[in-house]
């Protein structure tokens, strides 16, 4: 599984066709629509929380033992610290990115609210295709 195929993953975009089956099936696709972002919203940021926490807990972890055996600075602290910034940055990164998620989910809203107005031809069409 290569980066992409992770991100992809992780990031599934709900498609036209899925909004286009939600505005011609049901009276409560608004509902099933904001249920679908809200898991999607809850997962990215406790991912973030995740990556985010566990950098942090790393550099207290190394600083609190530098302090307490009195050892020098060598190359696998400053590692240890490099990792540690790493995770936080990654975990700031995933922040920000849930800011995409409302985006898409505003413009989905959007769509499902024009979708609505064209119902019958969605549901012929949903027939036909």
């Amino acid at each position: 599984m290569g980066i992409t195929t992770w991100r992809r993953s992780r990031t599934a975009a709900i498609s036209v066709r899925n909004v286009m089956e939600l505005a011609g099936s049901d009276e409560a696709a608004g509902e099933h629509l904001k249920q679908i972002f809200l898991w999607r919203h809850d997962r990215a940021v406790t991912s973030a929380r995740a990556v985010a926490g566990f950098g942090g807990t790393l550099a207290i972890a190394l600083t609190l033992g530098a302090f307490q055996t009195d050892i020098k600075v060598n190359a696998i602290l400053v590692l240890g610290y490099v990792v540690s910034f790493a995770f936080l940055i990654a975990g700031w990164v995933l922040f920000y990115s849930i800011g995409a998620l409302q985006q898409e989910y505003l413009s989905s809203l959007h769509l499902l609210d024009d979708l609505r107005k064209i119902r019958t031809f969605l549901r012929l069409y949903g027939e036909r295709g």
